[in-house]
């Protein structure tokens, strides 16, 4: 137990692994190959990238350290693939808890951009929130892209969401008014509308809202949407950027929502491939 393993070594001399060590429950491999990949802090305890880290801090209820692992695990490789800091907010619905507003933090800085609830949309843990078009609960995202966004422009933007729950309705799942809009309605009449800095808008057809959908500019003349990884591509000339808040609405769950400067199909991949990978171990996967 006088084995120095880097900063390991005091909870060695404490004593809180040595009783496992000597059982053989645990081996000092493991421990050195914990230890070395930043899985173990001196006192034993799990470590997180610094950008989880900080949603994690802004939680009053903590989740368990498995289930902050696979929240751990998405935001790294978002971070590995050099995207994470093209975000403008990442509002990921699908926590274990909403009690102290844990469901409405802005993973990309948290305290600013936080989300909001208009008329309480039933929150269910690590499935979002369901709005409802009767009494008008939704959420109001609290951000305004021409105002409030840093790295977005007119030909350089992305949305990227997730719904939980399958419905047919003329109501937008996303939505912002003004003249250069963003606006996404899932299937009506089997059917998507998409608008994405533009006045007019694209459709095509979807016969399931149960998906992760993109949708990503990077032209004027032309936008991409993605329906899990499937891409398809609607030419439609924009003509501004949006200059309104944004809110989710209709009445399907909504897991999350994100805005992104333009991302291309490689870095969708990936957003969505560790969103996916997360609500899986949660049990809400949407594919």
């Amino acid at each position: 137990m006088d084995t120095i393993y880097g900063n390991i070594t005091k909870t060695l001399k404490e004593g809180s692994l040595t009783k496992s060590i000597r059982e053989g429950s645990i081996s000092k491999s493991v421990i050195e190959s914990n230890f070395y990949e930043g899985k173990l802090t001196e006192g034993g305890g799990p470590v997180y990238c610094s950008e989880f880290q900080a949603v994690y801090n802004s939680w009053t209820t903590k989740p368990s350290d498995t289930v902050a692992g696979y929240y751990n695990t998405m935001v790294e490789t978002i971070v590995d693939g050099d995207i994470w800091i093209k975000g403008e907010f990442f509002d990921f619905f699908s926590t274990h808890t909403n009690d102290a507003s844990e469901g409405l933090v802005n993973w990309i800085n948290p305290g600013t951009f936080n989300s909001s609830l208009l008329n309480n949309p039933t929150f269910t843990a690590y499935q979002g929130f369901l709005n409802n078009s009767t009494t008008t609960s939704r959420i109001d995202l609290n951000f305004n892209p021409s105002t409030n966004g840093i790295g977005i422009s007119q030909n350089n933007i992305c949305v990227i969401m997730g719904l939980g729950t399958d419905l047919d309705e003329a109501l937008y799942d996303l939505y912002s008014g003004a003249t250069y809009i963003i606006r996404f309605r899932s299937r009506s009449a089997n059917n998507t509308r998409s608008y994405i800095n533009s006045s007019g808008y694209g459709t095509n057809a979807n016969t399931n809202s149960i998906k992760h959908y993109a949708i990503s500019r990077g032209n004027s003349a032309n936008y991409d949407l993605y329906f899990n990884l499937t891409k398809a591509t609607n030419t439609l000339v924009s003509t501004g950027l949006c200059n309104v808040s944004l809110y989710t609405g209709g009445n399907k769950q909504t897991r999350y929502v994100s805005l992104w400067s333009y991302l291309t199909e490689a870095e969708i991949t990936i957003v969505i491939n560790a969103i996916e990978t997360c609500l899986d171990s949660l049990g809400t996967g949407l594919i």
